[in-house]
């Protein structure tokens, strides 16, 4: 497998994951939760992250990361000469990128009863230091606030291109990416996936993955061994996701100082945290290098940025046939993920609701590696999902758009896109008045039409998130797929008055929210409501949406497979007929 870690980064945990309990830390830990135990200027406070193989302590403008003793098979710090080898080759290897963020390591030491990072006295343990990045500029951070846009995208792929290009080669790294390697990698990783089939991973879509990656294999060895000759195989990152890039301003960074990155602003692409373990994962072709940020940005449902990138990434590199390995390595990564949060899921470090989130990302990651790349969906896709205000159905299309590679166009940011506003800009407008009127609804309509239509003749997937309230409306979104040949499959989503009007009071104080939408509103569509009667049948899917989003999506996904079975059925009988 890749690697079996939640990636350590410097900063604190998003307010959204699930926290890891710290009721039983070693005696060290506890003590470094001291800011008397730091060198001066002293922190007014410490803040711990853990994952299952550091402790990362956040102390004012200071990271420290403490490797934990544990041996897990693709890597042993079991003792204190291994941690503080790998420790060094931490540094080293994260200078390569990063110089000026990994300041050293530093010894933690014990004299006369007093644990000091740094002091004098019995060494304990040793720890790398760094200098602590804003959290408002993780790629994370501009993901979920909608901030990453495909211009700072393009730059990302521009520096990692960069590094690529200076990164060591020659046979002893290349060896990594000849196809027998890449083959023993792949299925192991797959191997170890097996406890967690009927729990995280169905049993038809790991068995269909195991099919697919053979098969893909066995059909691009020659190119594989070509991009080894090539020199395409290089000594990376090997963990390059979005939670290891960070984005600061590029004038601060030339004085020498860390702010975060504005929209405006000149950015300058830090990426950190690379694979110091393992050279076996760390030396890959740089396909699979970019297949992991690419999966991430689909995963956040920014099917848009993962096209940016690796657009802006060929065009760097000059590597043109990347993207024929980009499913393959996609797929592989999000299998990956999938297990290393199967594997947290076990982890008794977790509390319940933490173990059960952690099960559901590894279920949305088994999903992207299965129906985005591994032909399990068909490519392109247009999803319609309607509604009314908060009847679940921007939710339940970033969850799809996160498991199916899709393109989100929401109309509610259309709309205020239009009108030169920011998505979570408010209106205090009325029905039908000021961005709502009726000529500014048939505008904003037209556009998201236009934009999926250019998304789709590209030859990517598309969920459109409106209300379609209109028939005509919904009507135009499939005369689209159906112009262009596209699978289509249109979604209602419903849930009870009572639920929608909770979920509109809780809405309100939201600033993240981008409709505009109350009770008011939501009981003037209704009245206005046309039954979505045009498109009864296999293509239309009622969701009750007051369920679980697990139960939601599997709706959906389940729909998509039939639908998939059926195009694919219908598109043998085309070439046999002809």
């Amino acid at each position: 497998m890749d690697h079996t870690r939640l990636a350590a980064t410097a900063r604190p945990a998003s307010k959204s994951a699930p926290r890891r309990t710290s009721d039983v830390l070693p005696p060290l830990i506890h003590a470094l939760l001291d800011p008397a135990a730091y060198p001066e200027p002293r922190p007014t406070a410490v803040e711990l992250c853990q994952t299952h193989i550091s402790y990362v302590l956040l102390a004012g403008e200071r990271v420290y990361k403490i490797k934990k003793p544990v041996a897990l098979g693709f890597l042993d710090y079991s003792t204190p000469r291994r941690r503080a080898y790998y420790c060094r080759r931490e540094v080293a290897l994260n200078r390569r990128f990063a110089p000026d963020v990994y300041l050293g390591v530093e010894p933690i030491s014990e004299h006369g009863g007093a644990v000091r990072l740094g002091g004098r006295g019995r060494v304990l343990e040793r720890a790398v230091v760094m200098r602590r990045l804003p959290e408002a500029g993780m790629l994370t951070e501009l993901l979920a606030t909608g901030a990453a846009t495909p211009g700072l995208l393009a730059e990302v792929a521009r520096r990692v291109a960069g590094f690529h290009a200076v990164a060591a080669s020659g046979p002893r790294v290349a060896r990594y990416g000849r196809p027998g390697a890449v083959r023993r990698i792949v299925e192991s990783n797959l191997a170890r996936c097996v406890p967690y089939v009927g729990r995280t991973l169905g049993a038809a879509a790991y068995n269909h993955l195991r099919a697919w990656t053979a098969a893909f294999l066995c059909a691009h060895r020659d190119l594989l061994r070509r991009r080894v000759v090539e020199h395409r195989v290089r000594d990376g990152h090997g963990d390059l996701h979005a939670a290891s890039i960070c984005i600061v301003s590029g004038s601060a960074w030339q004085q020498g100082s860390l702010s975060a990155w504005a929209p405006g602003a000149s950015p300058e692409v830090i990426l950190f945290d690379c694979i110091e373990f393992s050279e076996r994962l760390r030396c890959t072709d740089v396909a699979a290098e970019v297949a992991f940020l690419a999966m991430d940005l689909d995963h956040y449902g920014r099917a848009d940025l993962r096209e940016a990138f690796v657009a802006a990434y060929v065009a760097a590199s000059g590597d043109a046939e990347l993207p024929v390995l980009l499913p393959f390595y996609q797929s592989y990564r999000a299998t990956v993920r999938g297990l290393v949060a199967s594997i947290a899921a076990d982890e008794g470090s977790f509390d319940a609701a933490g173990r059960a989130a952690q099960r559901a990302l590894a279920r949305s990651y088994f999903d992207l590696a299965h129906h985005a790349y591994a032909d399990g969906a068909p490519c392109p896709l247009l999803l319609l999902l309607g509604g009314l205000p908060a009847s679940g159905k921007s939710t339940l299309a970033r969850a799809l758009a996160g498991r199916l590679a899709l393109v989100m166009l929401n109309s509610d940011a259309v709309r205020k896109e239009r009108a030169g506003l920011a998505p979570t800009a408010r209106s205090v407008a009325g029905y039908g008045a000021g961005l709502y009127t009726a000529d500014r609804t048939e505008a904003t309509y037209r556009a998201l039409i236009d934009a999926a239509r250019g998304q789709l003749q590209r030859g990517g997937s598309v969920v459109l998130d409106a209300s379609f309230r209109r028939a005509d409306h919904r009507a135009a979104a499939v005369a689209l797929a159906e112009t262009l040949g596209v699978p289509w499959l249109a979604v209602e989503c419903v849930c009870a008055p009572e639920t929608a009007r909770a979920r509109l009071a809780a809405r309100a104080h939201d600033t993240r929210a981008v409709s505009d939408a109350d009770w008011s509103i939501y009981q003037r569509l209704a009245a206005e409501w046309e039954p979505w009667t045009e498109v009864r049948g296999e293509r239309h899917l009622h969701v009750d949406t007051g369920r679980s989003l697990d139960a939601s999506v599997a709706a959906v996904l389940t729909a998509v497979r039939t639908l998939a079975r059926s195009t694919g059925a219908r598109r043998a009988t085309d070439r046999a007929a002809q």
